[in-house]
């Protein structure tokens, strides 16, 4: 029988809206009739409704470093252990949550794109209502290329009559959403502008940043650099002076170094504006951290834990260690939260083995100010922040020609993230010293990435652009849990392997298209090969 997926999305533009017009409360809606489409409040309704697509998958994006080397979830229901194994098909699925949350985010901004000039709306707030569509709709193509390659490329809120829309090429697709994004950013306002229930919404940096990001990951590095170098121009954007509280919820307000996220409210799950981050990384702890990533956190001198100079004991793994590590991770013995009554818990592997088989749980975007009462999560999830931008302008930079010549800025760059206030890590020059080749600060630019955006959900796009998949696919290495108790002073830190694995070079980087869009879209005749 055919599937009803691709129907039920090109309905998207056709049922009913429901909620109000503030931007952090309205509740998920879908869909404003094209016959309704008469008032300003209709536009904000449907333009609200597609910003609501970056919540239809609560999981996404940080889910997606459970699939690359930093994490590891087992439990069967979520769907990351397919593609952890590589066993992932067609019908996995996460290939079809992704898939149909970028395909929703779509077609509600092309009903925008479509509507917004025929009603009657002060220009100003026209050009940057069309501005919020335009970037949006870039913002899911980007993210479906990334994960598909060519995909079907729909640009008006269709009916049935156009649900066979063949694959375009992933290249065609890269240029028409780079000029959607020139046009966002002469349409969107500067950064700090808005105020209120606005807060949240796309600004001329968010497409700034976002068109240096698809420019870097198509490899056009001069472009890239100087779209960076636009972003860093608005002189808005700074890093944020407490790395934790920046994912904790604690460092939403007036934080200068979020360039866009996704707006969540605390305890508001039946709205759908809360996520449940809480729940799987302090409740459950089945969502692991790994060794894999772990062990890439420098010592404080600046030296890799394989450098027997650096003063790495293994019987007090965590010592001296670069700040960010217990940033990211609750690392065994340390604080995990606070009690019902306020006193403050601590983190014993050996309680939780029978959910978490590493001994390294998760502390980004864990949320403590409600101490154990409420698991469900209100803290924004960035999606774009400064940090990136100034090290994809080090990358883009180094991967150009005249490398040489921008040597100084790119390890600037790099430095001015390592010495954020409370991380405060060596200077390139300080740790690796001034006489770095190319290859040498590639490696420098990559771990920085790694460790500076952990369970951000970029480490599986990194792996891809970068074609490490045969190094990155490596086993699941943890602690043994049972291993490390109560008593700290008798823990015994024995690595082992969780779970086993390799790359599948057939299936290769890209994800299957669902087989639900197979069967309902006649016009695609083939899948990405290895499925």
């Amino acid at each position: 029988m055919k599937s009803k997926t691709l129907i039920i999305a090109l309905l998207i533009g056709l049922l009913p809206f429901g909620g109000c017009t503030d931007f952090l409360e309205t509740e998920p809606m879908d869909f404003v009739s094209p016959d309704n489409f008469s008032t300003e409040n209709d536009i904000i309704l449907a333009l609200n409704g597609a910003y609501q697509a970056l919540m239809k998958d609560k999981r996404s994006p940080i889910s997606l470093d459970f699939i690359a080397d930093n994490g590891l979830v087992t439990l069967s229901s979520s769907g990351e252990i397919d593609f952890w194994d590589q066993t992932h098909t067609p019908v996995s699925t996460p290939t079809l949550r992704k898939w149909e949350q970028n395909y929703a985010g779509i077609l509600r901004a092309n009903t925008v794109l479509k509507y917004a000039p025929e009603v009657s709306i002060e220009e100003t707030k026209r050009q940057r209502y069309l501005g919020e569509a335009l970037f949006l709709r870039a913002y899911f193509y980007a993210d479906l290329i990334d994960f598909y390659g060519d995909v079907p490329y729909r640009v008006e809120p269709e009916g049935l009559e156009k649900k066979d829309s063949p694959r375009i090429d992933r290249n065609i697709i890269i240029d028409e959403i780079l000029a959607d994004l020139t046009l966002a950013t002469a349409s969107l306002p500067d950064p700090g502008t808005y105020s209120g229930s606005d807060i949240g919404r796309a600004t001329k940096g968010a497409a700034l940043a976002l068109k240096a990001k698809i420019l870097l990951y198509s490899e056009r590095w001069e472009e890239a650099a100087a779209a960076c170098q636009e972003v860093v121009n608005l002189n808005h954007y700074e890093l944020h002076p407490d790395f934790y509280t920046m994912f904790s919820g604690e460092g939403a307000e007036n934080n200068k170094e979020v360039i866009f996220d996704i707006q969540y409210m605390q305890n508001q799950v039946s709205k759908g504006m809360s996520h449940q981050w809480k729940t799987f990384f302090s409740s459950w702890s089945s969502y692991m951290g790994l060794h894999n990533l772990e062990g890439e956190y420098y010592m404080t001198n600046g030296k890799s834990i394989a450098d027997p100079s650096s003063g790495y004991d293994a019987t007090h793994p965590w010592f001296d260690r670069d700040p960010r590590l217990a940033y990211t991770f609750v690392l065994p013995y340390s604080m995990d939260g606070h009690s019902i009554a306020g006193a403050v818990k601590y983190y014993y592997p050996t309680q939780k083995k029978s959910a978490n088989f590493s001994g390294l749980r998760i502390r980004k975007w864990v949320d403590y100010s409600d101490g154990s009462v409420n698991s469900i999560s209100g803290n924004n999830i960035l999606l774009l922040r400064y940090a990136d931008v100034l090290l994809m302008r080090a990358e883009a930079l180094l991967e150009s020609s005249n490398w040489s010549v921008d040597k100084a800025e790119i390890m600037s760059l790099v430095n001015m993230v390592r010495q954020r206030p409370g991380v405060e890590m060596p200077k390139i020059e300080d740790a690796e010293g001034t006489d770095v080749g190319q290859s040498e600060l590639r490696d420098i630019i990559r771990h920085e990435r790694r460790v500076e955006f952990a369970f951000e959900g970029t480490r599986l796009s990194d792996i891809r652009r970068w074609e490490i998949g045969q190094e990155a696919f490596a086993d699941a290495i943890g602690y043994r849990p049972e291993l490390l108790g109560t008593d700290e002073s008798q823990a015994v830190y024995e690595l082992y392997t969780v779970r086993d694995r390799s790359f599948d070079t057939a299936k290769g980087y890209l994800w299957p298209i669902p087989e639900e869009e197979m069967q309902a879209n006649l016009a695609i005749e083939s899948n990405n090969p290895g499925y």
